[in-house]
């Protein structure tokens, strides 16, 4: 009984210490986000009270609104379009009707500046840290559940305390952790309950289509492999239909225009501001044209479909090969964020929680690392980049001692060429993990190999 006693008691002492540990964590990350949110903000709060403002007058037939062609009329700051999916829109309204303090705009000399509240700055980005927190919380327990503490108290920390993830949350303010919120939970349900896992594989792709490739990934092992598609497809079904539903209700018509801006609002061309441009061929080819006017190298960003069919066919056969679904999903993204045209800094946020998964699930020590490096390497950019700029771009009265405090610890990088190649580092590191994990860990030479004797046999 005293043996028994003491082992009860060590294990106590060591699940409170695994908590406290988890806790700081968590406390540092969710301290230093709400030190930063309300006095700094990126472009997109500011055309987000637009977006709203415009869903809150025209209700359901906002689409009609979304490509930017009413930008004027509609008082939005910029004349950006939304093309997103609609869950993203009806969050914001749901915000703008308790928050409605107004954007300011003005034209001083030759600048436009645009000036947004801090009650806006706060709601909105009061979401993207609660669902940060969340993806936080839900990574630790998915690999912790299945590769242990020490790595999932690793993988918290990668990604709670990276400066990119804090940055897009507490920073500049976008929101694509409530889609890898939404797909996480999916890749949680994928094998416990498919329906559930159905259900949530829609809300992240209508709150943001990036993780069109991840989901199509699913579609198609649950569909050849698993052979048991129904139940996830059924779920994803009637997620769509429950979201879109107040839409084809209320103004039908909208729906062509909402498939409309989310798939032709932006073609490929040369990717200023090269700093914010995280696809390497696409900055190298855009610092190109850049220096030298004349040349035109135009056809290395607009024919990114070519890397990006190539690489995720071979991301398939090393699904239909392995069956490995995790690896395959997350390979899946980061083929996207490696060979996408136009690669936005919040778009990473997803790439470093799936290197995360890789590290901890790759058997390969090399692609181990690299996986691991790379998501530390993306978090190194809000430190090469003077991101002391949302401190006051866009704040009336800005807090010039974190203004100063941020420059103080920023490299204060300016140079296009610097920002080329370290977006073209890091997308040759995304190529390496594809290529490797699929090669090391898929063995697909071998079967490759294999096939080919068996054929001459």
């Amino acid at each position: 009984m005293l043996i028994l006693g003491n082992n009860y008691e060590v294990r106590m002492n060591m699940l409170n210490k695994r908590l406290i540990a988890i806790l700081i964590i968590l406390a540092i990350g969710l301290i230093v986000r709400c030190i930063l949110a309300p006095f700094s903000t990126g472009s997109d709060i500011a055309q987000f009270a637009g977006f709203a403002d415009t869903f809150l007058r025209h209700g359901f037939c906002f689409y009609n609104y979304a490509d930017a062609s009413h930008w004027i009329e509609e008082k939005w700051p910029y004349n950006w379009p939304y093309n997103y999916g609609p869950i993203w829109i009806y969050v914001l309204g749901i915000l703008r009707l308790f928050v409605q303090s107004p954007i300011k705009t003005l034209w001083h000399h030759d600048t436009y500046i645009v000036y947004v509240p801090t009650d806006w700055i706060v709601a909105v980005k009061s979401v993207l840290i609660f669902f940060d927190t969340l993806v936080a919380i839900l990574l630790y327990k998915y690999i912790r559940e299945r590769h242990g503490y020490v790595l999932g108290i690793l993988a918290l920390t990668i990604y709670y305390l990276n400066p990119m993830t804090i940055y897009i949350s507490a920073i500049y303010g976008m929101f694509d952790q409530l889609s890898l919120f939404f797909l996480m939970i999916t890749l949680i349900c994928l094998d416990k309950n498919k329906f559930l896992a159905g259900i949530f594989a829609s809300l992240s792709l209508l709150t943001k289509h990036v993780t069109l490739l991840p989901i199509l990934t699913m579609i198609l092992y649950l569909t050849f492999i698993k052979k048991d598609y129904a139940r996830f497809l059924k779920g994803l079904i009637l997620s769509a239909i429950i979201v879109m539903t107040p839409i084809i209700m209320f103004c039908p018509h909208s729906i062509i225009n909402m498939f409309n801006v989310i798939l032709f609002s932006s073609e490929p061309n040369y990717t200023y501001p090269i700093a914010y441009s995280f696809n390497g061929i696409s900055s190298i080819a855009t610092l190109i044209h850049d220096k030298c006017p004349g040349c035109d190298t135009l056809w290395l960003i607009t024919s990114w479909y070519v890397l990006m069919g190539l690489l995720y066919c071979i991301v398939l056969a090393y699904l239909f090969s392995t069956k490995k679904i995790v690896e395959s999903i997350a390979l899946s993204y980061i083929v996207f964020t490696a060979t996408y045209w136009r690669v936005n800094h919040q778009y990473l946020i997803l790439t470093i929680a799936f290197l995360i998964i890789l590290f901890a699930k790759i058997r390969h020590h090399g692609i181990k690392l690299l996986s691991i490096f790379t998501a530390l390497y993306i978090g190194l950019w809000p430190i090469f980049f003077p991101v002391s700029w949302w401190f006051h771009a866009h704040i009336e009265e800005p807090n010039k001692f974190l203004w100063r405090l941020l420059d103080s610890l920023s490299a204060m990088i300016f140079c296009d060429v610097f920002y080329a190649l370290y977006s073209l580092f890091l997308t040759l590191f995304q190529y390496v993990i594809v290529i490797g994990t699929i090669y090391y860990d898929g063995r697909i030479l071998d079967i490759i190999l294999r096939k080919i004797a068996s054929y001459r046999k």
